[in-house]
């Protein structure tokens, strides 16, 4: 469903499912799903409904049937809902490593990338920033582009340049193009086209 006015989906009060064969089960929490997921290979469904306002309840279903499987309020550590109930990124964020030597070579690695952008200056060619980046995707010109490090699409330079000669005035980079300007790294998520 769609907010006409603001242009923004609604959260929706069911969530239909269709197997093979055109046969459909409707799942129907009784409150608004703010977001569902397949889980054991499709045989159940995920969901977390609520408000929008902090506080959710999940709730998992049999696929063939919509029966409801189990069903939780949110807890007050996020860490204590069970796997099923766990978005992708809070599963992900789970399955990083940490500890006091991983987060010291974090350190470490982040003063390194610092280190190499900050060698990356004004006055130095295209060919140079492409020893340290590689294009993002997304809107860019010839003459401003947004690059990402060599080693993490999330770390993000946005650079100016001026053209070395008025003979290349299409969208082709040349090489020898000057910096003009190049920002500060920042984090951000990747681009595609």
């Amino acid at each position: 469903m769609q907010d006409q006015e603001l242009g923004n989906a609604a959260p929706s009060l069911q969530l239909e499912i269709y197997r093979k064969g055109g046969h459909k089960e409707i799942i129907e929490p009784g409150a608004p799903i703010l977001d569902w997921h397949f889980w054991k290979d499709g045989q159940q469904v995920a969901v977390s409904l609520g408000l929008g306002n902090g506080q959710a309840t999940y709730a998992l279903y049999d696929s063939a049937t919509a029966r409801l499987i189990e069903k939780l309020p949110e807890p007050s550590d996020e860490r204590l809902l069970p796997h099923w109930a766990k978005s992708a990124a809070q599963i992900q964020d789970e399955s990083v490593p940490m500890s006091a030597e991983l987060t010291q070579e974090r350190r470490l690695w982040i003063a390194k990338v610092l280190r190499q952008i900050g060698k990356i200056k004004s006055g130095m060619r295209r060919r140079d920033l492409l020893t340290v980046f590689t294009t993002e995707g997304g809107i860019s010109t010839r003459t401003q582009r947004t690059y990402v490090y060599t080693e993490c699409p999330y770390i993000k330079v946005n650079v100016r340049f001026k053209a070395v000669s008025s003979e290349n005035s299409g969208l082709d980079e040349d090489p020898y193009e000057i910096i003009e300007s190049i920002s500060q790294p920042y984090l951000a998520w990747s681009v595609m086209d």
